[in-house]
């Protein structure tokens, strides 16, 4: 298993891997909580790529540009909820006009975990 450590978004660390599909990515609280706060809970409009995957719930993220100043379309991004402490959550699929990740049942494991800084006094 390896830990990638991130001090910012862990959707923009996605772009480091060149075959999402062959990736596990599981999110904390703290990575969760940083895709929910520019993305949208959805019901209902659920692209069938992921409706397939049946996910815990769906986030959907405007197209826009991101922290770089690029642009990216609008993105649904389907999430399992594992109930597990460490790592509570698993990105299950992302659909966009340009990408479409599933979540694979086989390959390794990365961990997106946001990195502590230090305070200074």
């Amino acid at each position: 298993m390896k830990i990638i450590e991130f001090t910012g978004d862990p959707m923009l660390q996605l772009e480091k891997f060149e075959d999402l599909n062959n990736y596990i990515f599981y999110l904390n609280q703290s990575s969760m909580d940083e895709i929910s706060s520019y993305s949208e809970e959805l019901e209902t409009d659920i692209p069938s790529f992921l409706s397939e995957l049946t996910p815990s719930f769906v986030l959907f993220a405007e197209g826009g540009k991101d922290e770089e100043g690029n642009e990216f379309p609008d993105t649904y991004i389907g999430i399992q909820n594992l109930q597990n402490q460490e790592y509570p959550y698993k990105i299950a699929g992302i659909y966009a006009s340009d990408l479409q990740y599933k979540s694979p049942l086989k390959g390794q494991e990365i961990y997106l975990k946001r990195k502590v800084l230090a305070q200074k006094k």
